[in-house]
């Protein structure tokens, strides 16, 4: 409620300062009112609504907001991206048909000018540079065309170490021919296919809005394909197929009308038929076994053999078929179905089951009788299964989800039949062929939701959805001799391509798509795979993934999901960083993109004290003992007898606004145990730059001397000793915040920040400990303020220094006694419930 008080006041500000009409509200929240403002993205999509293309062009000058960085959660971030996203596509797409329409009026000055518009905007979209070569081509500029060929290489090769595609290359080799010969009269390349032929019904694409069709969910409709030179150009944005493709196999129409196997090449804009022998079986994706179907006089059965030597490892028989819907991620596992006939023989039905393999171990989904499955597919995390299914009592086929225990999750009722499920590599949605009335679409779901958006339909019959990767997605659109692959982007909502294959596609075969370019993996092992620290530690884990054929996977830390079960006692950040906020115990999981998970088990327990031996005891009773202390600084620090309550003197570092002052053990300190540095302090500070204390663990107090100071010590920087880091806790006045920096770094990397005490000028208790491993523990009063290692590697040494040093300017910032032990004196209790 204080919340949207302060909203509320903070709106009527804005309004009473701009215009009461500057935001209106209504039931689904608060917006701004268009017509009182002018929005650089809104007057770009309404130049696109009104076929402005130029207009639209002149507003986008790159990604809108792109300078600004968002502070909110990475579902912001994931928003803003998906917006920015669609944005830029739709600006290529005006790019394009600006282009392509002055290529077509023969204005080749106007063709070039808004290609290079595009290449400025853009300078690593290779349609972008393809469109430029070509028009510089159509104007007999082949040495500037093959110039900006190459300044792609050379830009693309050190940006992101990457080449230009097999067609830009092609595209440059006759660009620096007809440069080299311009006797050759230069012709573009002519289209491989022609564009669709636009129904009476449909409106034209390209004269309507590129991009988007009307009314419809980015994604859908038809779009306009057009070869130029040796580049294939589609309206949508795309990544380039080098990098996602990957071989699938289909089912092609033979030369004499039989169908034929065939393999299509997808890592170049052109896919490639190749017709290839039939494969013998399914090979799991961990590559040890292959399953097939057998044919017997009762029916086929399924037989798994092994990879290696095809050798007959298990076989389901029944006296009626045995189908294989799909291996597990893992491999261990498969899918299949079993017909089944009741006992009076008039009613046939299909169960689903999932097999282990080699074991043979049979487990049917419980509440499940299916009448026919037409697909199923397993989540890559291989926990949830997704199977389409028309029951004994339903008419429809729908998704039912289910685990490879048996257990019936959820289905989705929805009208018409759902066929062909399958999951995309990272598990975030499935696609899935809808047939309602008779026709068919390709719909998009995402994981954990229950409504499905369309993401590919239309008069021809959109079917077999099979996934390359999260970024590309490929279906068969049509029947018969108008059959043609098409492909789509759907995680940014790009619209679907033709894609020519030189071959007519009958279907594309579900068990043989590899899904995604993933590699398979046999286990994800976290280190550390149990913890027992205490609150307030940040722990920093890491994972070791291998692959099922031996050897580690290099993991991207994007494809990572990780939650904690009880993020009350952890909290865990999207790149896997913890921090323990309370007494207790949680589960860390991390998720790597579906196919494997590991949790780390936390449990969160109080420090306890334990006995270690005491290495130097200091009370400033006595002065600054010169046996145990080398004095720095100018001003000099000094000590007084008495001033600390408890009994006993003070020790004040006395530094002025240009030196540190302090002191510094005098003999190294066994670090092989750890160090636990107790003391007391009272700190003044008021908010000056020159008011800090700075408690810390050095390698080595001085170097060689490069200029005397007053002390006799060489000193350095503001006046301090040389001093190796190995750990510090510092308080700083001037930002009102205590910092931890473990390791040699700079001033600013790897710093840590931390609330200082609320009556920080009175005398509190406070801890640095630096154990064996390099766990850096601060205490205050008793309590764990901060516990963790730094977020890059060192070798503690042998020993280290003590150092206490400062800078106080007119005022005390006192130190009282300090109690240095070896080995780490607080410790997670495990005797904690």
């Amino acid at each position: 409620s204080q919340s949207r008080h302060s909203l509320r006041q903070l709106l009527s500000t804005v309004r009473k300062s701009l215009s009461e009409e500057a935001f209106e509200e209504g039931p689904d929240g608060l917006r701004l009112e268009a017509s009182s403002w002018w929005i650089d993205c809104w007057e770009f999509e309404r130049a696109l609504e009104e076929t402005r293309w130029a207009d639209a062009v002149d507003i986008y000058l790159g990604p809108f907001g792109g300078r600004s960085e968002p502070n909110g959660s990475t579902e912001l971030r994931a928003l803003i991206d998906s917006i920015q996203a669609r944005l830029h596509a739709q600006a290529e797409d005006c790019f394009q048909g600006l282009i392509l329409q002055a290529m077509e009026d023969d204005d080749l000055w106007a063709a070039e000018s808004w290609a290079r518009r595009f290449v400025a905007v853009d300078p690593l979209n290779e349609q972008a540079r393809c469109l430029l070569i070509e028009t510089l081509g159509a104007s007999d500029r082949y040495s500037d065309a093959f110039a900006v060929a190459e300044e792609y290489r050379v830009l693309l090769e050190e940006l992101v170490g990457d080449v230009p595609s097999t067609e830009l290359r092609e595209l440059a080799d006759r660009m620096r021919v007809m440069a080299l010969d311009p006797r050759h009269e230069y012709e573009p390349a002519s289209p491989e296919q022609s564009p669709p032929a636009v129904e009476d019904d449909q409106e034209d694409p390209v004269a309507t809005r590129p991009g988007r069709s009307r009314g419809r969910w980015a994604g859908a409709g038809v779009v306009s394909t057009v070869a130029i030179g040796a580049v294939l150009l589609v309206a949508g944005p795309w990544s380039p197929l080098s990098e996602d493709g990957l071989p699938i196999l289909a089912t092609a129409l033979g030369p004499e009308g039989g169908s034929v196997p065939i393999r299509l090449d997808l890592t170049t804009s052109r896919a490639r038929a190749e017709p290839i022998e039939p494969p013998r079986g399914v090979t799991d994706p961990s590559g040890r076994y292959v399953a097939w179907s057998e044919p017997t006089a009762e029916g086929p059965d399924l037989v798994v053999g092994s990879a290696a030597d095809g050798e007959v490892v298990l076989r389901r028989a029944n006296f009626l078929d045995e189908r294989l819907l799909g291996w597990a991620p893992d491999g261990g596992s498969l899918l299949m179905t079993s017909t089944v006939i009741s006992d009076d023989l008039r009613e046939r039905s299909e169960r689903i089951g999932v097999l282990s393999v080699p074991g043979g171990d049979y487990r049917p989904v419980a509440g499940l009788d299916a009448r026919t499955v037409l697909g199923g597919s397993w989540a890559p995390t291989g926990t949830v299964i997704v199977a389409s299914a028309a029951t004994i009592k339903g008419s429809d086929h729908d998704l039912h989800m289910f685990t490879p225990g048996g257990e019936l999750r959820a289905v989705l009722d929805r009208p018409g039949d759902q066929l062909w499920p399958t999951w995309s590599p990272s598990g975030r949605w499935i696609a899935f062929e809808s047939v309602v009335d008779g026709d068919s679409d390709i719909h998009l779901l995402a994981a954990g939701d229950t409504v499905p958006v369309v993401v590919a339909s239309g008069p021809l019959h959109q079917r077999s959805p099979r996934w390359i990767a999260d970024t590309l997605l490929v279906f068969l659109q049509g029947e018969g001799s108008r059959t043609e692959l098409r492909a789509l982007n759907p995680s940014v909502g790009s619209e679907s391509r033709a894609m020519a294959t030189g071959a007519v596609l009958v279907e594309l075969d579900p068990h043989h798509h590899p899904q995604g370019p993933h590699v398979y993996v046999d286990r994800v092992a976290p280190a550390p795979e149990r913890v027992r620290t205490s609150v307030n530690e940040k722990i920093v884990p890491r994972l070791t993934v291998s692959r099922a054929s031996g050897g580690e996977v290099p993991v991207d830390s994007a494809v990572l999901t990780w939650s904690s079960s009880a993020p009350e006692v952890v909290r865990v950040e999207p790149d896997g960083t913890m921090r323990t906020l309370s007494l207790g115990r949680a589960g860390v999981t991390a998720s790597l993109a579906g196919w494997r998970s590991a949790t780390i088990q936390v449990e969160v327990l109080p420090l306890r004290e334990v006995g270690v031996p005491v290495l130097l005891s200091e009370d400033w009773s006595g002065g600054i003992d010169d046996r145990r202390w080398l004095s720095f600084g100018d001003p000099p620090p000094y000590s007084r007898a008495t001033g600390f309550p408890g009994g006993g003197g003070v020790f004040v570092n006395n530094g002025d606004a240009n030196y540190h002052s302090g002191v510094v053990s005098a003999e190294p300190l066994d670090l092989s145990h750890g160090l636990t540095v107790e003391y007391w302090a009272a700190q003044p500070l008021n908010g000056q730059h020159f008011r800090n204390l700075q408690v810390g663990l050095a390698k080595r107090p001085t170097t060689d001397d490069d200029g005397e100071r007053p002390d006799g010590l060489a000193s350095v920087g503001h006046g301090q000793p040389d001093l190796i880091n190995i750990a510090w806790y510092r308080t700083n006045s001037f930002y009102q915040h205590a910092e931890i920096l473990i390791g040699e770094a700079s001033y600013h990397d790897g710093l840590e920040r931390l609330p200082l005490p609320a009556d920080v000028d009175e005398w509190h208790r406070y801890v640095l400990q630096l154990d064996s491993t390099g766990l850096l523990t601060v205490m205050v009063d008793g309590a764990p303020e901060w516990r963790g290692r730094s977020g890059y590697d060192f070798a503690l040494p042998d020993s280290a220094h003590v150092v206490l040093l400062g800078r106080s300017l007119d005022t005390e910032v006192m130190v009282g006694p300090v109690t240095v032990y070896r080995g780490a004196r607080y410790e997670p209790d495990p005797s904690f419930p």
